[in-house]
Protein backbone atom coordinates (compact mmCIF):
# COMPACT_ATOMS: atom_id res chain seq x y z
CA UNK A 1 0.00 0.00 0.00
CA UNK A 2 1.40 3.44 -0.94
CA UNK A 3 2.62 5.77 1.83
CA UNK A 4 -0.12 8.34 1.11
CA UNK A 5 -2.80 5.68 1.43
CA UNK A 6 -1.54 4.82 4.92
CA UNK A 7 -2.33 8.37 6.02
CA UNK A 8 -5.92 8.18 4.77
CA UNK A 9 -7.17 5.28 6.88
CA UNK A 10 -6.33 4.91 10.57
CA UNK A 11 -4.00 1.93 11.04
CA UNK A 12 -6.33 0.17 13.49
CA UNK A 13 -8.96 0.00 10.72
CA UNK A 14 -6.80 -2.04 8.30
CA UNK A 15 -7.67 -5.59 7.34
CA UNK A 16 -5.27 -7.86 5.47
CA UNK A 17 -4.80 -6.61 1.89
CA UNK A 18 -5.83 -9.94 0.31
CA UNK A 19 -9.14 -9.89 2.20
CA UNK A 20 -9.68 -6.20 1.44
CA UNK A 21 -9.17 -6.79 -2.30
CA UNK A 22 -11.62 -9.70 -2.18
CA UNK A 23 -14.20 -7.51 -0.46
CA UNK A 24 -13.71 -4.68 -2.98
CA UNK A 25 -14.27 -7.14 -5.82
CA UNK A 26 -17.50 -8.53 -4.40
CA UNK A 27 -19.28 -6.02 -2.16
CA UNK A 28 -20.43 -2.41 -2.67
CA UNK A 29 -18.56 0.00 -0.39
CA UNK A 30 -20.32 2.72 1.65
CA UNK A 31 -18.79 6.15 1.02
CA UNK A 32 -19.38 9.85 1.66
CA UNK A 33 -18.58 12.79 -0.64
CA UNK A 34 -18.49 16.39 0.56
CA UNK A 35 -19.51 19.38 -1.53
CA UNK A 36 -17.68 22.06 0.47
CA UNK A 37 -19.27 25.46 -0.18
CA UNK A 38 -18.96 29.05 1.02
CA UNK A 39 -20.64 32.41 0.48
CA UNK A 40 -23.90 30.81 -0.69
CA UNK A 41 -25.90 34.05 -0.56
CA UNK A 42 -23.30 36.43 -2.02
CA UNK A 43 -20.60 34.76 -4.16
CA UNK A 44 -21.18 30.98 -4.07
CA UNK A 45 -18.02 28.87 -4.37
CA UNK A 46 -17.12 25.19 -4.19
CA UNK A 47 -13.85 23.80 -2.84
CA UNK A 48 -12.28 21.08 -4.98
CA UNK A 49 -9.11 19.05 -4.59
CA UNK A 50 -6.74 18.02 -7.37
CA UNK A 51 -6.07 14.31 -6.88
CA UNK A 52 -2.49 13.08 -6.68
CA UNK A 53 -3.37 9.39 -6.36
CA UNK A 54 -5.07 6.86 -8.59
CA UNK A 55 -7.82 6.58 -9.59
CA UNK A 56 -8.44 10.04 -10.95
CA UNK A 57 -4.88 11.28 -10.56
CA UNK A 58 -4.53 14.86 -11.84
CA UNK A 59 -8.29 15.51 -11.91
CA UNK A 60 -10.37 17.86 -9.80
CA UNK A 61 -12.60 16.06 -7.31
CA UNK A 62 -14.71 16.31 -4.19
CA UNK A 63 -13.33 15.34 -0.81
CA UNK A 64 -14.65 11.93 0.19
CA UNK A 65 -14.06 8.28 0.72
CA UNK A 66 -15.27 5.16 2.38
CA UNK A 67 -17.01 4.78 5.70
CA UNK A 68 -14.92 2.68 8.07
CA UNK A 69 -16.24 -0.26 10.10
CA UNK A 70 -17.74 0.98 13.34
CA UNK A 71 -17.91 4.56 12.06
CA UNK A 72 -21.09 6.62 11.92
CA UNK A 73 -21.71 8.80 8.84
CA UNK A 74 -21.01 12.01 10.80
CA UNK A 75 -17.67 10.56 11.89
CA UNK A 76 -16.80 9.69 8.27
CA UNK A 77 -17.70 13.22 7.15
CA UNK A 78 -15.58 14.73 9.94
CA UNK A 79 -12.63 12.38 9.27
CA UNK A 80 -12.60 13.07 5.53
CA UNK A 81 -12.61 16.86 6.07
CA UNK A 82 -9.95 16.72 8.79
CA UNK A 83 -7.55 14.34 7.03
CA UNK A 84 -7.76 15.84 3.54
CA UNK A 85 -8.39 19.52 4.30
CA UNK A 86 -7.33 20.04 7.92
CA UNK A 87 -10.66 21.63 8.84
CA UNK A 88 -13.90 20.93 10.68
CA UNK A 89 -17.15 21.05 8.71
CA UNK A 90 -20.87 21.00 9.38
CA UNK A 91 -23.54 19.61 7.09
CA UNK A 92 -25.77 22.45 5.90
CA UNK A 93 -29.27 22.27 7.38
CA UNK A 94 -31.91 21.03 6.61
CA UNK A 95 -29.58 18.17 5.61
CA UNK A 96 -27.62 16.22 8.21
CA UNK A 97 -25.39 13.16 8.44
CA UNK A 98 -28.44 10.89 8.27
CA UNK A 99 -30.12 12.84 5.46
CA UNK A 100 -27.82 13.43 2.53
CA UNK A 101 -28.86 15.38 -0.55
CA UNK A 102 -28.53 12.36 -2.82
CA UNK A 103 -27.11 8.84 -2.99
CA UNK A 104 -25.15 7.73 -6.07
CA UNK A 105 -24.72 4.03 -6.84
CA UNK A 106 -23.01 3.76 -10.24
CA UNK A 107 -20.86 0.58 -10.15
CA UNK A 108 -18.81 1.77 -13.13
CA UNK A 109 -17.66 5.16 -11.78
CA UNK A 110 -14.61 3.88 -9.85
CA UNK A 111 -12.34 1.21 -11.34
CA UNK A 112 -11.27 0.08 -7.85
CA UNK A 113 -14.62 -0.44 -6.17
CA UNK A 114 -18.42 -0.22 -6.44
CA UNK A 115 -19.13 2.81 -4.24
CA UNK A 116 -22.52 3.62 -2.73
CA UNK A 117 -22.04 7.32 -2.00
CA UNK A 118 -24.07 9.68 0.17
CA UNK A 119 -23.38 13.27 -0.91
CA UNK A 120 -23.50 16.16 1.58
CA UNK A 121 -23.32 19.96 1.34
CA UNK A 122 -20.92 21.18 4.04
CA UNK A 123 -19.40 24.44 5.24
CA UNK A 124 -16.07 24.90 6.99
CA UNK A 125 -16.62 25.90 10.62
CA UNK A 126 -13.10 25.74 12.05
CA UNK A 127 -9.47 25.36 11.05
CA UNK A 128 -7.13 26.51 8.32
CA UNK A 129 -7.16 24.75 4.96
CA UNK A 130 -4.18 22.51 4.21
CA UNK A 131 -2.37 23.32 0.98
CA UNK A 132 -2.47 19.60 0.15
CA UNK A 133 -3.58 16.32 1.68
CA UNK A 134 -3.00 12.56 1.47
CA UNK A 135 -5.07 12.34 -1.74
CA UNK A 136 -4.46 15.82 -3.16
CA UNK A 137 -1.63 18.12 -4.09
CA UNK A 138 -3.82 21.21 -4.38
CA UNK A 139 -7.20 22.57 -3.39
CA UNK A 140 -8.98 25.58 -4.83
CA UNK A 141 -12.22 27.51 -4.46
CA UNK A 142 -14.21 27.75 -7.70
CA UNK A 143 -17.12 30.13 -8.34
CA UNK A 144 -20.10 27.97 -9.29
CA UNK A 145 -20.06 29.41 -12.82
CA UNK A 146 -16.46 28.15 -13.28
CA UNK A 147 -16.58 24.61 -11.91
CA UNK A 148 -14.14 22.59 -14.05
CA UNK A 149 -14.40 19.09 -15.46
CA UNK A 150 -13.94 16.61 -12.65
CA UNK A 151 -13.04 12.99 -12.08
CA UNK A 152 -15.51 10.20 -11.38
CA UNK A 153 -19.10 11.56 -11.34
CA UNK A 154 -18.19 14.46 -9.06
CA UNK A 155 -19.35 17.26 -11.37
CA UNK A 156 -22.84 15.74 -11.52
CA UNK A 157 -22.88 15.31 -7.73
CA UNK A 158 -21.79 18.93 -7.25
CA UNK A 159 -24.57 20.29 -9.43
CA UNK A 160 -27.22 18.06 -7.82
CA UNK A 161 -26.20 19.45 -4.42
CA UNK A 162 -26.10 23.07 -5.66
CA UNK A 163 -29.53 22.68 -7.26
CA UNK A 164 -30.92 21.26 -4.00
CA UNK A 165 -29.51 24.20 -2.05
CA UNK A 166 -31.00 26.61 -4.61
CA UNK A 167 -34.44 24.94 -4.43
CA UNK A 168 -34.38 25.28 -0.62
CA UNK A 169 -33.58 29.01 -0.91
CA UNK A 170 -30.08 28.57 0.53
CA UNK A 171 -28.11 29.47 -2.62
CA UNK A 172 -28.33 32.67 -4.63
CA UNK A 173 -27.31 32.29 -8.24
CA UNK A 174 -24.90 34.92 -9.60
Amino acid sequence: MAESELDIIPKEKFIPDRLFQEILGNVPIACVDLVVVKDLETDPQVLLIKRKISPGEGKWALVGGRVLKGERLKEAIDRQAEIELGVSVEVISPFNANQSVVTFDNPDVDPDKHPIVDVYPVEIVDGKLNESGPESDENRWFPISEIPDMGFDHREKTFVVLYSLYKKGLLRLP
